[in-house]
């Protein structure tokens, strides 16, 4: 395979895509194992030395059709024609197998309801100490829309509008009908019902994967919590990823119900995703703790690790793991091709204004020939994979 810069153009022009870039640096790698098993949810940012640079084909309107690649894995896509590339799915829709997770996850007594949200205002909490002391009664100083009555006045959403999966969020209830996990985030969805499936408890999986990781932050840091207000549609029964579509374009009537987000940041970082009030109150709580507890090394951590580890050996895979920060993205300006082949990409970068968190990444190996069947995956899509071919009514474990 050949590629030329006028071939890159032409497919790149043609479609009206822009090729994006994002610098990681990162630790060494490591295989995790029995013996080392406690490290699989660590995040260390003390030693990251190395570099990477990943590229990301995408278009209009915030459209991606590509995951962050290799440079080789781009040089494959832009030497064809790039005007039929399909959107990558988002979310629930990624998850191949949802159907069966979700059905898994009915026959233990959970359910699985989504709502689609339409962001109304923000604030910013100002004196944790009484928020803390009186939630309801501070939030009600801050002069958020609060009742349906308050929104009347703008146009409800309806079928006819753009599909936004992102403006969704999924609860899980359990066998009595009460809510385990609230506010979750499309991108965790999979990987939320698979840590339910594996037996872990609801608060180990807040900690792992939603809320932010407190070792990270200098114990003198000041938290800051942001406010926003939603209104919302009715609950829908999720099932299945089409379930997830549709609920995603759903109805919010005027006088729709309001609901409060909360989101977190302490310097340098800004952290995400949002949850609701008492979510936000627990990880005050565990921010402000002198002593707090290290979730990645608590019982029920362990035995989580443990049964990922024997997941990938099962389907014969190794797990490497790394933390990974980004500390650089740009757009692609400018490619250089030698002897047929693209060796280079000339980035213009866009300015940081902060620091980005630090994240664990991870690749998958195929023990037998070595070769790495996935890289770059993130703890979501690590645990998403290792479910992808487990049905637990035929008896996988």
């Amino acid at each position: 395979m050949t590629i030329s810069q006028t071939k890159i153009s032409r497919n790149l022009s043609y479609a009206d895509l822009n090729v994006l870039c994002k610098v990681y640096a990162h630790s060494d790698s490591e295989r995790v194992t029995a013996s080392n098993a406690t490290s699989l949810f660590s995040i260390t940012s003390d030693e990251l030395p190395h570099r990477v640079t990943r590229y990301q084909v995408g278009g209009e309107d915030n459209a991606t059709y590509t995951s962050y690649l290799k440079l080789r894995e781009l040089e494959r896509v832009l030497s064809t024609p790039t005007d039929d590339l399909p959107d990558l799915p988002f979310g629930p829709t990624a998850v191949p197998n949802l159907e069966t997770l979700i059905a898994n996850l009915n026959d233990l007594g959970f359910t699985v309801t989504g709502h689609h949200i339409q962001r109304l205002e923000s604030r910013f909490i100002s004196d944790l100490d009484k928020f803390v002391a009186n939630p309801t009664d501070y939030l009600a100083t801050l002069d958020l829309p609060s009742r349906p009555s308050d929104t009347a006045s703008i146009p409800a959403l309806n079928n006819d509008n753009e599909y936004l999966p992102n403006q969704s969020r999924y609860t899980i209830y359990d066998q009595s009908g009460e809510p385990i996990i609230e506010s979750i985030h499309p991108l965790l969805l999979g990987a939320v019902i698979g840590c339910l499936l594996l037996q872990a408890d609801p608060q180990t999986i807040r900690q792992l994967l939603i809320w932010p990781n407190r070792k990270l932050f200098p114990a003198d840091s000041d938290l800051d919590i942001r406010v926003t207000a939603y209104r919302i549609s009715a609950d829908y029964p999720i099932t299945s990823r089409a379930d997830c579509a549709r609920m995603a374009k759903s109805q919010i009537p005027g006088g729709g119900r309001i609901t409060q987000l909360f989101s977190p940041s302490a310097e340098p970082y800004t952290l995400y995703p949002e949850f609701g009030l008492t979510d936000c109150l627990s990880v005050i709580a565990e921010f402000t703790r002198k002593a707090p507890v290290d979730p990645t090394q608590t019982d029920d951590a362990k035995q989580l690790a443990q049964r990922l580890i024997d997941l990938a050996s099962g389907q014969n895979l190794g797990i490497n793991r790394m933390t990974r920060q980004l500390v650089d993205r740009g757009a692609a300006e400018d490619f250089t091709i030698t002897d047929g082949r693209l060796t280079d990409v000339a980035i213009g970068f866009w300015r940081e204004d902060s620091p980005h968190i630090p994240e664990l990444s991870f690749d998958l190996i195929d023990q037998t020939t070595g070769q790495t069947v996935a890289y770059d995956i993130l703890l979501r899509n690590l645990i998403e994979k290792l479910l992808r071919h487990i049905d637990l009514k035929k008896g996988d474990k």
